[in-house]
């Protein structure tokens, strides 16, 4: 599903698979306080401004001015023991750049002091696919889902996951930063377009019968 070629050229109001994985292909999500600190930047980052403050009254003034709510939308994600994707949109060209720059420092700095070591985490510049078509952007939000599968155990489901966005999906949990009505839509108006073609091809069947 990752496009081999990555763009460095963006666009306003346009959507993108990010992705990208450690370094030496190493893990970059070691427990579950790792998955955390990734979650709480994302919230720090992308929720609305007077959410994060009231939640973090005494989060310090570069994170505080780093938010990008308005700026960079969340629709999907999955992070992975060596990777993450994110699918989301950006009003202005130089947001996304901006929103993963700071994302990525700020838990590479966290990571590195953690475990002790020096350098860079991630696999160089993130990886960037531009969305053209609203079918592959459902089949990326898919695709992102199912991304844990190969690492559940057999009785676990994908609900099961938990540092993914498709508990948020199901309604399982709630978040202020992810913004899953936008793909959710599609498939309610899918239902209901499903719903009333079947309703007309019952009442072709009955006219049908009736004029026999």
């Amino acid at each position: 599903m990752p496009a081999r070629n990555t763009i460095r050229l963006y666009t306003s109001d346009t959507y993108y698979h990010i992705y990208n994985r450690g370094v030496e292909k190493r893990i970059v999500f070691q427990d579950v306080s790792d998955y955390k600190m990734f979650l709480y930047y994302l919230f720090v980052y992308l929720a609305p401004k007077d959410i994060v403050e009231k939640t973090y009254p005494d989060l310090k003034i570069a994170l505080r001015n780093g938010n990008f709510f308005n700026k960079v939308t969340l629709h999907s994600y999955v992070l992975m023991p060596n990777h993450f994707h994110l699918l989301a949109h950006q009003t202005e060209k130089e947001y996304l750049t901006k929103f993963m720059r700071r994302i990525t420092n700020a838990y590479t700095t966290y990571f590195n002091s953690k475990y002790e070591r020096v350098g860079s985490l991630f696999q160089g510049v993130f990886k960037c696919a531009n969305i053209e078509t609203y079918e592959y952007l459902l089949q990326l939000s898919k695709y992102i889902h199912l991304n844990p599968i190969p690492i559940l155990h057999p009785s676990q489901k994908i609900e099961d996951y938990l540092w993914s966005s498709y508990r948020i999906y199901l309604k399982l949990q709630k978040t202020s930063y992810i913004h899953s009505s936008f793909i959710l839509n599609f498939f309610s108006k899918l239902i209901i377009f499903l719903a009333i073609n079947h309703s007309l091809k019952q009442m072709r069947s009955l006219l049908y019968l009736k004029s026999t």
